[in-house]
């Protein structure tokens, strides 16, 4: 008699989802900050997109880790030998995660550190960080929503291109079927490429409404 499979636990994706939350705080919070304070095109201000960026990247990755916790947790519970095929799936799901997870704390550190050298670094005069309260928190909200329709928009993009991967088969006819057989790779490419323009509009908009680095201040 073949003795029965234990499945892989799902948990260790919930461990990775808070690494990765709190990384996708972290990245956020710190290019708010520097957009917030700083002018275009300071190393400062620079310096928060990219990590605005990234943040956005962390949140996709939370979102895309999430999704498979939810996916897989059944798999996980099941001890019927039907269950077994589906084992390498969590163990690929985790070991994707962690690999991830891995790189992305590695670049929040980095981040963190770099951020620290250019702040230091950075004269006032060359940089002229926004003064005024009611400045700063006028921008502090624009800022918000625009990190929020940046979020989405890579969420939606990441999530869109995941979901094109595993629907890639059923441009086969053979696999697709009917003409009903190819709504998910559809609704994976129109979600794709709807990411795309509302990651694009974030981008643009955290671009072209920040205030700019005037000559006089540049020329110093």
């Amino acid at each position: 008699m073949t003795p029965m499979m234990i499945p892989p636990s799902v948990r260790p994706l919930l461990l990775w989802l808070a690494a990765t939350a709190v990384c996708a705080v972290i990245l956020t919070l710190e290019g708010m900050t520097f957009i917030t304070l700083w002018r275009r095109p300071s190393r400062p201000w620079r310096l928060g997109l990219a990590t605005l960026t990234l943040g956005a990247l962390a949140v996709a990755l939370a979102g895309r880790i999430l999704a498979a916790y939810h996916d897989l947790a059944n798999i996980s519970v099941c001890y019927t030998d039907g269950c077994q095929q589906w084992f390498p799936l969590v163990t690929n799901a985790v070991a994707v995660s962690v690999m991830l997870s891995g790189l992305l704390i590695a670049a929040t550190c980095a981040s963190v550190v770099i951020a620290i050298v250019v702040s230091a670094a950075e004269s006032a005069s060359r940089s002229t960080p926004i003064r005024g309260a009611w400045n700063r928190i006028e921008r502090l909200v624009n800022l918000s929503l625009f990190v929020l329709i940046t979020d989405a928009g890579m969420h939606w993009a990441v999530d869109g291109v995941a979901a094109w991967a595993q629907t890639a088969y059923l441009l086969n006819p053979q696999a697709a079927g009917d003409g009903l057989g190819a709504i998910p790779f559809e609704f994976a490419v129109v979600e794709t490429i709807s990411g795309v323009i509302v990651l694009g509009l974030g981008v643009c908009l955290l671009w072209f409404f920040s205030p700019r680095i005037s000559a006089q201040t540049a020329a110093l």
